[in-house]
């Protein structure tokens, strides 16, 4: 599936106007590389893999193409939505949506084997998109000791942290108890 994504980025980017070349560097690729996604998808659709055919016709290679996913429009790196579908047992990227994260909390994520700088960087992504991972507390001493490493993180980085360190006193104070 990931390949019919970036098939469908380069032949939308020529659509657009934008070289092949132009388009490959867009998601990441050579302008060998885009050639060749660029023909296997219009091979699968069923329309000639001609640039200047694109270019004549673009309408029929956009309305072919369609709208892009949710994962196309991401900001997250390809490599992170493929580690992402295949940790999160997805059956493909399509599936990797903001509605769909915003109902798995952090720990289901790390005991999925996502990073933290992962978990990170989908936050930031459902924030753009008015979203957020589902909210939770941590619940075992691993995620507690995660926490307290970002709080000191950002203490160190001058942030005022005062807050945060009530709040997860009262929590550790919870979990101790």
């Amino acid at each position: 599936m990931e390949n019919d994504i970036r098939g469908a980025a380069i032949v939308r980017s020529v659509a657009k106007g934008s070289t092949l070349k132009a388009a490959g560097e867009s998601i990441g690729v050579s302008g060998t590389r885009a050639s060749q996604l660029l023909w296997r998808y219009c091979r699968k659709a069923g329309l000639p893999p001609d640039v200047h055919d694109i270019r004549a016709n673009p309408d029929t290679y956009l309305k072919a193409v369609g709208e892009p996913t949710e994962a196309e429009k991401s900001t997250l790196p390809n490599n992170t939505i493929h580690a992402l579908v295949g940790k999160l047992k997805l059956k493909s990227a399509d599936q990797l949506t903001p509605s769909y994260l915003s109902n798995i909390t952090p720990g289901q994520l790390r005991s999925a084997g996502v990073s933290l700088t992962t978990i990170g960087a989908l936050q930031d992504w459902l924030h753009s998109c008015g979203c957020s991972l589902k909210r939770q507390p941590p619940s075992d001493p691993g995620q507690l000791k995660e926490v307290e490493k970002a709080i000191n993180l950002l203490d160190a980085f001058y942030f005022d942290v005062s807050t945060i360190r009530s709040q997860f006193s009262c929590l550790t104070a919870v979990e101790g108890e």
